[in-house]
This record gives structure tokens, sequence and C-alpha cells, in this order.
């Protein structure tokens, strides 16, 4: 007994010092996973959620969330679905089997080509030349439209909210309206 309780404790200290190690290498890998780049807004998407990808797939991969009735403005069997992966916003799906993903609505934890939530009409301006402003949503909606043509990388639309002057909601490939 004696021998066996001698030869233990080195295997004690051995697991010990490889615990120690796995600990050290998972909170390492935390700290890089924390610096990782937001996903980015596509013309097609965001974080693996692309237009006309269908909703079980979607769900399968836990890239959004469960299915829920959307607006009722556009019928009762309309449904959206959070995002999952890092993204606020939801994806609007199509009102027949299989359902598909008809546009995306971004709200923050991603950017297109640098631009994103919290971004100012110079900003999109300097970035997307081209880009159109709408100013007759302002009145209803509290709204300015910015729509990026296709010749800028878009088929994409920015909410730049009148209030703050600032993007708000960034739709792929335009802006989704329920009210």
């Amino acid at each position: 007994m004696v021998g066996i309780a001698r030869s233990s404790r080195p295997l004690r200290r051995a697991s010990a010092v490889v615990l120690s190690g796995v600990l050290a290498l998972g909170l390492g890998g935390a700290q890089f996973a924390e610096a990782a780049p937001p996903p980015k807004v596509t013309n097609h998407g965001v974080a693996g959620v692309d237009l006309g990808d269908r909703a079980g797939q979607l769900r399968k991969h836990g890239r959004i969330g469960a299915l829920k009735p959307g607006c009722p403005l556009g019928g009762t069997d309309v449904r959206y679905a959070r995002l999952k992966g890092g993204v606020d916003g939801v994806a609007n799906f199509t009102s027949t089997t299989p359902r598909r993903v008809t546009d995306v609505q971004i709200r923050g934890g991603a950017k297109f080509k640098g631009v994103g939530i919290g971004a100012t009409r110079k900003q999109i301006r300097k970035k997307f030349p081209h880009a159109r402003f709408d100013n007759s949503t302002k009145e209803v909606f509290g709204i300015v439209v910015a729509t990026i043509p296709k010749r800028d990388g878009g088929r994409v639309q920015m909410a730049i909210e009148v209030g703050t002057n600032k993007v708000g909601l960034i739709g792929v490939p335009h802006l989704a309206f329920c009210e």
C-alpha cells in the first residue's frame, strides 16, 4: 500500500499541471474569441443567413431562433425569427412552405462594408458615393431611408433616425415596414 501511495502522488501533480495548462489554454482562447470581428452584412444576408435560405436548415444549424407570427399586414401565414451568432436582428420568411428568407433586418452586431448601426449620413455618403437618401419617410416613420445601389456593393437600405441622425436599422435587400 505504501508503494501505491508514493506512486500516485506524482500522478496527482502531473494531472494538476495538465489541468492548469488546459484551463490556461481555455481562458486564452476565450480572450481571442472576444476580439473576433463582428459579422459582416453582405447584399445576400448576414452571419450565415442568406436570402432564399430555408428556415428549417437555418434553425438546424443554430443561425435563427424559433419561427414566430410576423407582421399582420403581410397576412396570417407570415413568419419571422430572431438572428443568432452575435447579430441583433430578425429574418422574415415567406408565407408558403418551405419557408425561405425574404429579407433580413439588423439592429446591431454587424456592419456593411465598415458602416454599421450608429453611422452618420456623412459616413454613408463617404463610403457609398451613389447612395440615395429618401426624405419622404421623415414625417410618417421618423427616418430617412438610405438606399445603397448595386454599383456600391449594395441592395441594402439603412434607416437614419431623424432624432439622432444616425443609422438605427440595416435592411437586406430592403427595410421592412409594419406599422
